[in-house]
């Protein structure tokens, strides 16, 4: 069975878990799936954990009483010897998401260009910098999902750390826009910069459904 039809058959066999325990259980679901293992191992694990909580729903006992009040250090016993996830599938998530989200960037810069079109050419320190940005913090996020996940308060703590990493690159990009001597112009056609994010989002459909496979 592959990591895909592991996760078709999980979200539909935790549908049959009462509430607190498909809470329990998803809290475990998010930090193991967020933790360096590799994929295929990691919903291995997951299953036998559902069905091991579904059995023992079965005969009247609570998530907590079969896993007990310590989630989080039972996970870390279960996932200290997993193999770890490849250093090459790293590389070409970092590589997705970067594509995607600059897909992102060239179709908004686009749009825009169609109905106020530039004077200058498009900055090239700007894009450099979202490169960088777009994969780096997106995993730098998917890093604190697993990190606040049995923390008090963890929305709260996503969407400040969130914030506080958004407004960081807002201020970046306007310091480089403010800073004549680093912006370097590419000057082209209003309309490449829409031909740019349809080649970048075909590019993230073929990573997505053929490299990487999710």
């Amino acid at each position: 069975m592959t990591a895909k039809e592991m996760i078709e058959l999980n979200n539909e066999r935790r549908e049959k878990l009462n509430e607190a325990n498909k809470k329990y259980y998803e809290d475990m679901l998010l930090y193991i799936r967020m933790s360096n293992v590799a994929e295929q191992d990691g919903e291995e694990l997951l299953l036998e954990i559902l069905e091991h909580l579904l059995e023992a729903q079965e005969n009247g006992q609570s998530a907590e009483e079969v896993f007990g009040n310590q989630p989080k250090k039972y996970c870390d016993e279960l996932l200290k010897d997993l193999p770890k996830e490849p250093v090459g599938n790293k590389l070409w998530m970092y590589f997705y998401i970067t594509v995607s989200g600059m897909a992102w960037y060239f179709l908004v810069h686009g749009v825009f260009a169609l109905f106020v079109p530039p004077e200058k050419g498009l900055p090239l320190t700007p894009i450099l910098v979202s490169i960088v940005f777009f994969g780096a913090v997106v995993l730098l996020l998917l890093k604190l999902m697993k990190w606040t996940t049995y923390k008090k308060r963890a929305n709260l703590w996503l969407m400040s750390m969130g914030a506080l990493i958004f407004m960081g690159w807002t201020g970046l990009l306007i310091y480089l826009e403010l800073q004549d001597a680093f912006q370097y112009e590419l000057a082209w056609p209003m309309y490449t910069s829409l031909a740019v994010a349809i080649i970048l989002f075909s590019l993230s459909w073929i990573l997505r459904h053929r490299v990487i496979k999710f």
